[in-house]
């Protein structure tokens, strides 16, 4: 996106500068809603690999549980820092 970004203001193309931010979060939402269904489904069945404690297991996936659903402020913080640039 930045590259695409820089070429049309550098274009003065006020429109496809529009286009492409739009099309940038369209983007970024789709990433953050794959990652978050991916590691909510696929975490249990990964950690009843990695370990038999019950314990373990448990934390484990509450703090997958808490990294998935904040990921979304994180992915957001990278695409508007690389809009900035």
């Amino acid at each position: 996106m930045n590259s695409v970004l820089s070429k049309k203001l550098g274009e003065k193309d006020g429109n496809g500068v529009n286009k492409t931010a739009g099309n940038g979060f369209v983007l970024l939402w789709i990433v953050m809603v794959l990652f978050a269904v991916l590691g909510l489904t696929a975490m249990q069945p990964f950690y009843r690999i990695q370990t038999d404690v019950q314990e373990i297991r448990e934390m484990c996936i509450s703090y997958s549980i808490v990294l998935c659903v904040c990921s979304f402020a994180a992915f957001h913080q990278i695409m508007m820092e690389r809009r900035l640039y």
